[in-house]
């Protein structure tokens, strides 16, 4: 009997760690699938700062070339990275 109960423990044990590996295997998936989201949008932001740098790079140009006064502004260009 002292046996009988001993495996049901085992048992009960074991299962209880399988259901806990799968659920964790599960949300591994979904947290591994959010980061790569992340990563993607952050890249494409990362992609759309840089072409905004180089189009106010481009106005500083124009306006130096055509001697216009501007404000200094606490905006680095894309030379300064």
């Amino acid at each position: 009997m002292l046996q009988s109960k001993n495996d049901n423990l085992k048992y009960s044990c074991r299962e209880k760690k399988d259901h806990e590996v799968v659920s964790l295997e599960s949300a591994k998936e979904v947290e591994t699938k959010s980061i790569a989201s992340l990563e993607e949008r952050n890249q494409n932001l990362r992609q759309k700062l840089h072409d905004l740098k180089m189009h106010y790079s481009k106005f500083i140009e124009l306006a130096r070339k055509n001697d216009i006064q501007l404000q200094e502004r606490n905006i680095q260009t894309v030379d300064n990275f």
